[in-house]
């Protein structure tokens, strides 16, 4: 009897531990579990309004849903444009919601990522490739570009994104020869960039001051972008520490030798090549001037325009801003003109009635490709010259007059 008495003694004893630990602590617990499930929620609804769903925040899948559908179910279950929202996709692609934008997802990114740096700031110069790839070899040779030709590196946030635009004509292979050459520069750099293409259509003779303003306009249509590079299709760098990067404190000129005039430059206030500008100076100096149709000026008037708004210029050094230039002959319809000199003496007096300001083109067509945005503008010599400042009259009349004796309506364009 006292075996059975103690037995039941030490069951009750148990039995009565059991029962205080399930009336104190399962409250405890199952508030606990409560408060876990809701921060995670918040966790999530705020990674979303960021911008930045990430996988790794071990969401419930219920959560996701009712997040998602509070942007998108007032559509129906579809996005803005009309197609079925991909489960596939990454949530930060999927919402549509206008607060979800470049720069907040720029934003969080500061938050959670170092800086990029770039890797390449001591660099031996490099014996570039000038053979042509196919753009079918270039895009396999670079998977990792977007559709557009963007680039974002992945493990650091870049300080701005680039804006690389290539007026181009009739140079296939130029084209195919630089690409190959400053991708993957850009890439090594850590670079956050998107490369425009903008071509100007047959017959009316070749303009790059108006390709440049065009670019620069089109470009932030389709993004905000922080730094232009002005890019000639013919010149390819030599050194990866060559950093396409803008400065606060004036324009960059990227160039300071090419093979050309034995990797020296002709002149010492040469600008041409490739040139670098932030938004806000391009602005400053009303872009380029729209009035040089054919070769040469516009690089010397844009050297003028910078003297007249008083900002400095900053050239890289031999050590890393070397260029090889492809030798070509001079196209059919690109030989100067002599009004060119006429129309550079007026530089200055018309810097705000000529240039960003007073662009004319219309835009044919826009194709995302995969390594680069291809813009095709037509200009209308006729109503470029139409925007001149009435003071300019008898020299763009010599000037007109001499581009129509130049036009070659019969020259094929290259596609």
């Amino acid at each position: 009897m006292s075996f059975s008495r103690a037995l039941q003694k030490t069951v009750s004893k148990r039995v009565l531990k059991t029962l205080v630990v399930l009336v104190v602590f399962l409250p405890l617990w199952t508030y606990m579990q409560a408060s876990l499930t809701v921060n995670r929620s918040l966790v999530f609804i705020r990674s979303a309004d960021d911008g930045n769903v990430r996988a790794d925040d071990n969401v419930a899948t219920e959560s996701a849903d009712a997040v998602r559908c509070s942007h998108n179910c007032g559509h129906s279950g579809t996005t803005e444009s009309g197609s079925i929202t991909s489960s596939s996709e990454p949530l930060s692609r999927q919402f549509s919601t206008p607060a979800v934008t470049e720069e907040v997802l720029r934003r969080h990114r500061d938050d959670v990522m170092p800086f990029c740096e770039n890797p390449t700031r001591s660099s031996a110069p490099r014996w570039p490739s000038k053979e042509p790839v196919t753009a079918q070899e270039l895009a396999e040779r670079f998977p990792m570009m977007q559709l557009g030709g963007h680039y974002s590196p992945s493990n650091c946030t870049p300080r701005e994104k680039l804006a690389i635009l290539i007026p181009y004509r009739n140079r296939s292979v130029h084209l195919h020869t630089l690409l190959p050459n400053l991708i993957p520069m850009l890439i090594k750099q850590n670079a956050d960039f998107t490369i425009f293409v903008v071509e100007q259509a047959m017959p009316t003779r070749f303009n790059k001051g108006v390709l440049f303003n065009a670019g620069f306009l089109e470009a932030l249509k389709l993004g905000d972008f922080d730094c232009f590079i002005l890019h000639d299709v013919d010149m390819i760098p030599l050194n990866d520490a060559n950093t396409y990067q803008c400065r606060s404190d004036g324009p960059v000129h990227f160039m300071a030798g090419v093979n050309k005039f034995h990797y020296g430059l002709s002149y010492s206030w040469l600008l041409g090549g490739v040139l670098g500008f932030t938004k806000d100076q391009y602005k400053a100096v009303n872009g380029f001037s729209n009035l040089y149709f054919g070769w040469g000026a516009e690089d010397d008037d844009m050297f003028l325009r910078l003297k007249k708004k008083r900002m400095d210029y900053h050239r890289k050094g031999k050590d890393v801003g070397l260029y090889d230039m492809i030798r070509h002959s001079r196209d059919k319809g690109w030989e100067p003109i002599n009004s060119r000199f006429s129309i550079t003496h007026f530089s200055t007096r018309r810097i705000d009635d000529d240039g960003l300001n007073t662009a004319v083109y219309s835009r044919t067509s826009l194709r995302q490709l995969p390594l680069y945005t291809w813009i095709r503008v037509f200009v209308d010599m006729k109503q470029v010259y139409e925007k001149a400042p009435e003071y300019m009259k008898d020299v763009i009349e010599k000037a007109s007059r001499e581009n129509a004796a130049l036009l070659s309506p019969g020259s094929v364009e290259d596609h």
